[in-house]
């Protein structure tokens, strides 16, 4: 924290969330606060000690959050349910590059997979020709993790969803694409293993909604990100011939997937 002194006082008084009884009393400007607990908003005034028993008028208070700590319990799972709407979720950041910050990246119904999801919208400079959305950060090296989530677009033709890392958060500049998700207007889900990917050591997980023509909306719901198995990993499985997506069961080796009842199923060729 730092401030101007009012005059050539040399100590102030720092109370935290209004809280006169338990005054921070300082020598240094400026000062720094110790002990605050990670991912917490915090509302902080100063006021000046002129003499004992004669101290100024507060100043206004001012805002801050502090940042999380990476995420050690995996899996990781956030289908936004249980955030309103209009919000950015706890522990993810967000860059939006529009005029209007109505269209910042957040919770959101529309075009969302399920329920809920992280909407984007891009466009004309009143929303941003790219829009980012930020994973938290987690402790295990993301090279070691697997990353599924649903996605879903307003339009196949217009908008396209990178997928990829940042590697500050403040810098959209620092965003590096590694995947175009397939883009569709009905949910769909996708699954990248990040071990076959070169992410540096600090980066986030981070996805850029990114402006083609007019202005478009894209939703991303449903993560799950985990511990990459020391086996091998079934990622994706497909016949050509399947009436519905396939159910795969990573933990356990087995695939669930439905075709025709006349299927000769010695003559398909799957794909994964």
């Amino acid at each position: 924290l730092a401030w101007t002194a009012g005059a050539s006082e040399t100590a102030w008084q720092i109370c935290i969330n209004n809280n006169e009884e338990a005054l921070v009393d300082v020598t240094e400007n400026p000062y720094t606060l110790t002990g605050l607990t990670p991912a917490t908003t915090y509302s902080v005034k100063v006021r000046a000690v002129c003499a004992e028993d004669d101290n100024s008028q507060w100043t206004s208070a001012v805002q801050f959050s502090t940042p999380c700590e990476a995420i050690t319990v995996l899996p990781y799972e956030e289908d936004f349910e249980n955030y309103t709407t209009g919000v950015v979720p706890d522990c993810w950041n967000i860059i939006a590059t529009g005029s209007s910050s109505s269209y910042s990246p957040r919770v959101s119904t529309s075009y969302a997979p399920s329920g809920k999801a992280m909407w984007f919208r891009s466009g004309s400079s009143t929303y941003g020709n790219d829009n980012y959305a930020i994973l938290p950060s987690f402790e295990e090296s993301l090279d070691n993790l697997v990353i599924s989530f649903d996605a879903r677009m307003e339009s196949t033709s217009s908008g396209v969803l990178y997928f990829g890392y940042i590697t500050n958060i403040n810098d959209a500049s620092t965003f590096v694409s590694l995947e175009t998700v397939a883009s569709s207007t009905i949910s769909q889900n996708h699954v990248y293993n990040l071990s076959q990917m070169s992410i540096p050591a600090e980066a986030r997980i981070a996805f850029d909604w990114q402006y083609t023509s007019s202005y478009y909306d894209c939703g991303i719901d449903n993560f799950v990100i985990r511990q990459l198995s020391t086996e091998a990993e079934i990622l994706t499985y497909s016949l050509p011939t399947q009436t519905e997506e396939a159910t795969i069961d990573s933990e356990n080796g087995a695939i669930a997937i439905t075709v025709p009842n006349s299927t000769n199923l010695d003559a398909l060729v799957p794909a994964y």
